[in-house]
């Protein structure tokens, strides 16, 4: 709320009255609004003067329903996770002006945590961020490709036991 002293006047001759075009108590708009002094003498001479009334915002936005942190496998057959959340919701005591993620919804991500980031600005340029973690973990098991088959042999010729020869098994490797 805006509030100032009652504006005094002095004439030679003597004030008819002083008035203004705003008054104390009223509501103002953030910005600046000039409010001007009307000062008329019993003669009917006029003199005007103004005062700057600036309302700075300087509350925050705010952001809530921001997601706890999320964790989440590999997608199959690849070493990247994906995940996807509500958008958080933003206030202002005027208006948002943008609100900007680090890392979108859905998006692929390594294996490991990521950080995400909101950060909410608001038309005046204040701005505030939260962050949660989103943790990527690897529960694909490995594979081995290309196993031999089972292998039924004789004995070596006077030992207790055999050689056996087999090709090697391949390791399956998956990558992004």
């Amino acid at each position: 709320m805006a509030d100032w002293d009652a504006a005094t006047a002095s004439d030679n001759c003597g004030v008819a009255s002083i008035v203004s075009d705003r008054q104390p108590g009223e509501h103002f708009d953030v910005g600046t609004t000039e409010v001007t002094f009307t000062l008329t003498d019993v003669n009917g001479n006029v003199t005007e003067d103004s005062i700057l009334i600036t309302v700075e915002d300087l509350e925050l936005p705010v952001i809530t329903n921001l997601p706890d942190r999320i964790t989440v496998g590999t997608e199959p057959g690849i070493c990247l996770g994906t995940t996807s959340w509500t958008t958080p919701d933003v206030s202002d005591n005027c208006a948002v002006d943008t609100l900007v993620a680090s890392v979108e919804s859905g998006t692929m991500l390594p294996i490991g945590e990521t950080a995400v980031t909101y950060t909410v600005t608001d038309i005046h340029g204040n701005s505030s961020s939260q962050s949660f973690i989103v943790t990527v973990q690897d529960q694909e098991l490995p594979q081995i490709i290309n196993i031999p088959a089972d292998i039924t042999q004789t004995n070596d010729t006077g030992a207790c036991g055999a050689v056996i020869m087999w090709g090697a098994a391949d390791t399956h490797t998956l990558t992004a």
